[in-house]
C-alpha cells in the first residue's frame, strides 16, 4: 500500500487481486471511490472509474520543473490543477 495526500483530498494505491487501484477519499462521498490504473509511464499515471459521476478519469503528469499536472475528467467536465511536488505527501502502508 502507498498513501498519497494533496491538501484535503487523500487516497492510497492498493493491489486488489491482480490489479492496482487508486482509492480516493472524496469529502462529498460517504465512502471511498476506487479508480483502476488504466495506463502508467515513467512520468504519468491515469486512473479510471467509468461508473462514478465526476471524476471518471484522474491523470497525473510530472513535469521536469517539479510540478505535477492533475487532470480530472468525466461527464463532459474537465478540471486541471498544478501541484508542486513538495506539496505531495507519500506514506508507505503495511
Amino acid at each position: 500500500h502507498c498513501a498519497i495526500g494533496v491538501g484535503h483530498i487523500a487516497g492510497k494505491i492498493e493491489k486488489l487481486g491482480n490489479e492496482l487501484f487508486y482509492i480516493s477519499t472524496v469529502p462529498e462521498q460517504t465512502g471511498p471511490v476506487h479508480y483502476k490504473i488504466e495506463s502508467m509511464t515513467e512520468k504519468s499515471v491515469m486512473f479510471t472509474n467509468r461508473n462514478f459521476d465526476f471524476p471518471q478519469e484522474v491523470k497525473y503528469v510530472l513535469e521536469k520543473t517539479g510540478v505535477m499536472n492533475v487532470t480530472l475528467k468525466g461527464n463532459g467536465k474537465e478540471d486541471k490543477t498544478k501541484i508542486r511536488v513538495e506539496q505531495l505527501t507519500f506514506q508507505k502502508m503495511n
